[in-house]
Formats: structure tokens, C-alpha cells, sequence
């Protein structure tokens, strides 16, 4: 196995973990944040605007996020 596909499985798995504790209610400025960057990385950018906005609205300390966003907002 390379190590390429174990870490896009990681990557699949972690992403599904974190839809999971969202779909059981979790809002953390944070999570939200890591599901928005989650998102556009696999070319979802409409799920990842709507995640990105709501981190930055919570206060999210993850600056990726903020940047990401930015992006987003200045490529409309």
C-alpha cells in the first residue's frame, strides 16, 4: 500500500468523522473550520463556504480557515 492511498484513506476517514460529530449537533468554531478546509479540499466549495462561515462567525482560532475563506469571498 502506498503511502499516498493511506493517506487519502486517513484523510476520508477523518473528513467522515468530523460530518459525523456535525450531524450529532457538534458546532465548535473549530470543527466547523476544519470541515469547511475538509470541503474545499475535495472541490465542495459551496459545503465548504457554508462551513468556513460559520467558523469565522464562532471565532475560530484556526487562521488556515480565516485565509480559506478570504479566498472564497475574493474569487466571487
Amino acid at each position: 500500500v502506498s503511502s499516498r492511498s493511506a493517506q487519502e484513506r486517513f484523510f476520508a476517514e477523518a473528513r467522515a468523522a468530523a460530518i459525523d460529530a456535525y450531524r450529532r449537533g457538534a458546532r465548535e468554531p473549530d470543527l466547523l473550520a476544519a470541515l469547511g478546509r475538509a470541503e474545499l479540499a475535495v472541490g465542495e466549495t459551496d459545503r465548504a463556504r457554508h462551513f468556513l462561515e460559520a467558523a469565522f462567525t464562532g471565532g475560530t482560532t484556526d487562521p488556515r480557515a480565516d485565509v480559506a475563506l478570504a479566498r472564497l469571498r475574493l474569487a466571487e
